[in-house]
């Protein structure tokens, strides 16, 4: 037997401070990390040098308690805990999250003290989510230098001034993030932004700004940045941007403020200079000649992504961005993309496009698509058509997917209010009889599949497009207690037993698995069959997760 007394040693504290710290590295949470300093006199100053510290007064059950009879213990908390570590330099991570309907909000005072702190201490990720609006006079400064790589600051209500490009410096920062920020500043609060990225930021690689507030103009000359997302930019009126290096641009609901009134300017708003573009996105982007103008860029895209297309039957109703640069990006490859049906009174002339005309030049670059389309009342007899139409432009189209969703139209907010009728309910005809040619699809997924009548329309028509489909998997909508969800009388043997009545030109054989309907042509059915071990059964299980993501390649973010 061992020494009785050596249960009574303190093992973990006489691990090396290097070992320790990366313990406390797991643990994260600040509050977690300060009470191991009742463990022993070694461990009441270990804590100090944490590489990663945490305040979330989201999941610190301490702080809803005692938020009642302090309602500003999370910020002196973390006033606190900051000023015990002093000038220890090297934190890997500081993340401070105030709750959205917090009554403790922190002072600008505060919130300047945790940036000028992280500016000099973290040289890796700074996550600051702190609502709350800032009196007059008092606004948050981002500090003139910084050491951090990245940075993500959410202020809703809040004020931002950013330092002078002349007196600032964030030499390493390579992912820069803004959300609900407004912009301040003694002149243009965009070209305060712009200049402190393209001078002052040289490594910055990301950039992504969500719901500004007086951002009417943002110019950008910046050498190594790859990715430019814009959301809810609706104030913005001008971009101007100039980038070798540039691979993703994501531009959603910009340049247009339906509150304000006012239309989008005719001029041109979105000037883009970037030669190696990879990756393009647009999404409630109001249609007004012209509005982008990308130099050298678009001949490269290879993906398409977030665009909408209102679409009624064989109709398209062009008002968004969305098949205007799909047609000018003639490389395009991969195609991301929401069919909507928009209740409108009426439309102008020229507005109408029929996707199905002779004249219409093919996409045909696009080799997978994954489309999803919002389930309404209103778009149910014409849900078909309108995928068969965008089909048709598709000739060379591989890989399928085609996500239904169920949910309102709201995704065009610039359309105005909606009506009770739409105007293409007195147009003549909903079904395209024209013939679609996919002679190149091989797989094909749907999702929250139902068995409806236009579902099975739809399966019938993709077998009659294309004889060299090999696999297609239908993944069965689910409730909120995970349970399958069919039409109306229906379940999964019903469902199965209808779908073995579609024809398809090899045949080919339906399966159940993992609560998906499976099918695979018979050429793969013998395939795997040969590949299989000698006397083992097929195993069907293997087949579902061979099927594709369908996510663009060339996007980090997705």
């Amino acid at each position: 037997m061992g020494d009785p007394a050596a249960g009574d040693l303190d093992r973990i504290s006489a691990l090396p401070d290097d070992l320790l710290h990366l313990i406390l590295t797991r643990v994260e949470c600040a509050i977690s990390v300060t009470r191991t300093a009742v463990l022993s006199r070694r461990w009441r100053h270990v804590w100090v040098h944490a590489k990663n510290l945490k305040f979330d007064g989201r999941s610190c059950e301490d702080l809803l308690i005692k938020k009642s009879t302090a309602p500003d213990y999370l910020a002196g908390f973390v006033d606190w805990a900051l000023a015990q570590r002093g000038d220890d330099a090297g934190m890997e991570s500081l993340h401070i999250r105030f709750p959205q309907n917090s009554c403790a909000s922190p002072s600008p005072e505060q919130v300047n003290r945790w940036l000028r702190y992280a500016g000099r201490h973290v040289a890796g990720s700074l996550d600051l989510y702190v609502p709350g609006k800032t009196p007059a006079g008092e606004d948050v400064e981002l500090p003139g230098v910084g050491v951090p790589t990245h940075i993500s600051l959410y202020l809703p209500h809040r004020r931002l001034r950013l330092p002078p490009a002349a007196a600032a410096m964030y030499g390493a920062l390579t992912e820069l993030e803004l959300l609900a920020v407004r912009f301040v500043g003694e002149e243009d609060p965009g070209a305060t932004l712009g200049d402190f990225v393209s001078s002052c930021c040289p490594r910055l690689r990301k950039l992504k700004i969500t719901a500004p507030k007086g951002l009417h103009r943002l110019v950008l000359r910046a050498e190594e940045l790859q990715e430019l997302r814009l959301s809810s930019a609706r104030d913005l009126q001008t971009l101007d941007a100039a980038a070798p290096n540039l691979r993703v641009v994501k531009l959603v609901s910009c340049f247009h403020n339906p509150s304000s009134g006012v239309v989008i300017n005719h001029h041109k708003v979105a000037r883009i200079k970037a030669p190696r573009l990879e990756q393009i996105g647009m999404r409630n982007v109001p249609h007004r000649r012209p509005v982008l103008d990308v130099v050298h860029g678009l001949d490269g895209v290879r993906c398409v992504s977030d665009i909408v297309l209102d679409v009624h039957g064989k109709y398209y109703l062009d008002t968004d961005v969305g098949l205007w640069l799909l047609e000018r990006c003639r490389g395009v490859q991969h195609v991301d993309v929401r069919l909507v049906h928009v209740v409108a009174s009426g439309v102008n002339p020229g507005e109408l496009v029929d996707l199905t005309s002779e004249g219409a030049a093919p996409f045909a670059s696009v080799r997978s698509m994954k489309m999803t389309v919002t389930k309404t009342l209103d778009m149910d007899r014409q849900r078909v058509a309108s995928i068969s139409a965008l089909l048709t432009r598709c000739p060379r189209l591989r890989s399928l997917q085609v996500n239904i969703i169920f949910g309102g139209n709201t995704l065009l907010p610039f359309l105005g209010n909606q009506v009770d009728k739409c105007f293409c309910d007195d147009l003549d005809k909903w079904e395209y009889d024209g013939k679609i040619v996919l002679e190149s699809l091989e797989e094909v997924k749907i999702t929250d599949f139902t068995g409806a009548v236009e579902e099975m329309h739809l399966l019938r028509l993709l077998f009659e497009s294309s004889n060299s489909i090999k696999r297609m998997a239908l993944l069965p909508l689910k409730n909120k207690k995970n349970r399958l969800v069919f039409k109306e009388g229906g379940d999964a043997e019903t469902i199965l037993q209808e779908l073995t009545k579609i024809p398809c030109a090899d045949g080919g054989r339906w399966h159940v698995v993992t609560k998906t309907f499976v099918w695979m042509c018979n050429s793969e059915i013998s395939g795997m069959q040969r590949s299989s071990s000698k006397g083992s059964a097929l195993n069907w299980n293997v087949l579902y997760p061979g099927f594709s993501s369908h996510k663009c390649a060339y996007s980090t973010y997705d």
